[in-house]
């Protein structure tokens, strides 16, 4: 029987000096599902928990489905933990209301190994009085000898008595000890992970703490405990009072051992697919369509979709080769052949530009929090399949997935869902014959031939039957050639100026 707590991530903040997010569920919580939020310090002193770190975050990922792993700095700078809290309380709404059920609050959960040490204000509130008041708390100044421990109660008091969040504290590392023994005497459920402590225990610490029900404590509009401290008192989770029903199964433990061996802080993780299609249609709507492209229907959603699918089969083909791609295998001027609804010549005209627009953007485009693309420019570019073989004897823009990000892993899987974003992989390739590049008609190379044989070789068309888009194709090309003819001759002249 699955035991496991049903949790969603519904957002992940890192802090040290600074705080930020570093991952937003753009997924809705599924029914039945506990929201939660994660707090990470990766602050200087959290290098000798990394490892502890890396491997809590990654069962994390398993434990609650989070679609990638977020994007942490390196460990650096001071610890900001007051500051990251009340900024995100005050652009939240997850404190509790009287009457309110305490399962429909996000649980906090907060990593850190406690030293709490860098905070701009005095005051923090850390309770409400009868009338539902803040009452606040001026911290002591760093010379005194009760610094640490007073920061470390009035953000716990901050969280439980005065926004009413149900927190769970995991601690890191040695320094952590402190700040547990104050988090112990709160309604808060508390989990030491030792410094030597195994995969298998630190996933199993974790699993506890965010199964266990938190210590009670009766809000009714104001911070009220009931009952004697020993009766709110609950024992620090650590691996010598973990039971049986604590531990996960070896199957999550082992992902999350597979996950951590490769999660490196600093560096951007995979790219969602989510995140690759929000990125996609900022730079679609102004890439030259003629419309707008987030309200199109009917024939020019079609256009639309077709487009997609095009940049989408540039990529997947970059990915599976390994080696970059020129985008004019689509949208130059003779090689492909729209068939079906797309035959329409004012279609065709209507993609052609938009996929080098929107390649472009890709590359320069950073909302993900990495480069999506990587392009070169290749004077000279063979590609061949079963029935389309060209070569290009002059500059192209090519184009590759980003492979340190997953991008072309994620281009894959966007293929694979056909979830209607995009044309059906093979949609587009019913919709699109690609042909070679006709260059000597009396010997056509093999592939063409199959091409012709399939009734797929049209004739070129004279400059007065094309559209706008493609007599600038054209002339484009004819410069190139002129420019590459004109490279190759000094070549030459130079060649036989060594020689004499």
């Amino acid at each position: 029987m699955d035991i496991s707590p049903k949790l969603h991530i519904v957002k992940v903040v890192w802090f040290n000096t600074d705080y930020k997010d570093a991952f937003v569920n753009p997924s809705p919580c599924p029914v039945g599902h506990r929201k939660c939020v994660l707090f990470i310090d990766v602050s200087e002193s959290m290098e000798k928990a990394l490892g502890a770190l890396k491997l809590s975050v990654s069962f994390f990922k398993a434990l609650a489905g989070m679609p990638r792993l977020p994007d942490l700095p390196k460990p650096s700078k001071r610890t900001n933990l007051i500051g990251a809290v009340t900024d995100y309380l005050k652009s939240e709404t997850i404190g509790v209301e009287p009457g309110e059920d305490v399962e429909q609050r996000p649980k906090v959960v907060i990593f850190t190994d406690g030293l709490d040490n860098e905070y701009k204000h005095d005051v923090i509130p850390v309770g409400r009085d009868e009338r539902g008041l803040a009452i606040n708390r001026t911290l002591p100044p760093t010379s005194d000898a009760n610094y640490i421990e007073e920061r470390q109660s009035a953000v716990l008091r901050h969280l439980t008595d005065y926004a009413k969040v149900e927190v769970c504290l995991i601690g890191l590392g040695f320094e952590v000890k402190k700040l547990l023994k104050v988090a112990e005497n709160l309604p808060v459920t508390v989990a030491e992970v030792q410094q030597e402590a195994t995969p298998k225990e630190i996933c199993t610490l974790i699993n506890a703490a965010v199964r266990r029900p938190r210590p009670n404590r009766v809000y009714n509009g104001r911070s009220r405990a009931q009952g004697s401290v020993a009766e709110r008192q609950k024992p620090i989770i650590t691996t010598a009072n973990v039971v049986d029903s604590d531990v996960p199964c070896t199957t999550m433990i082992a992902q999350a051992e597979a996950t951590a061996s490769t999660y490196v802080l600093g560096m951007k993780q995979q790219v969602s697919p989510e995140e690759f299609k929000a990125a996609f249609e900022r730079i679609e709507a102004s890439a030259g369509f003629g419309f707008d492209t987030a309200s199109a229907e009917g024939a020019n959603l079609r256009v639309v979709k077709f487009a997609r699918a095009a940049v989408l089969w540039i990529l997947n083909e970059a990915h599976e080769r390994q080696t970059s791609v020129p985008a004019t295998l689509v949208n130059g001027r003779f090689r492909t052949i729209v068939q079906g609804e797309f035959a329409d010549r004012k279609l065709v005209g209507q993609y052609k530009t938009p996929i080098n627009r929107i390649l472009g953007g890709l590359v320069s485009d950073r909302s993900t929090g990495c480069k999506l693309l990587v392009s070169e420019k290749v004077e000279a570019y063979s590609y061949t399949s079963d029935v389309f073989s060209i070569s290009y004897d002059k500059e192209h823009p090519a184009y590759m997935p980003n492979s340190a990000h997953g991008v072309g892993e994620c281009v894959a899987a966007m293929i694979a869902s056909a979830d209607g974003w995009a044309m059906p992989h093979a949609g587009f390739l019913e919709n699109t014959v690609f042909k070679s590049r006709k260059r000597a008609r009396e010997e056509p190379e093999p592939a063409a031939a199959a091409a012709a044989a399939a009734g797929y070789d049209q004739p070129e068309l004279e400059p007065s039957e094309m559209l706008p888009v493609d007599r600038e194709l054209a002339a484009l090309d004819a410069r190139a050639e002129i420019l590459a003819r004109e490279k190759r001759q000094a070549a030459e002249a130079a060649a036989a100026d060594n020689e004499d």
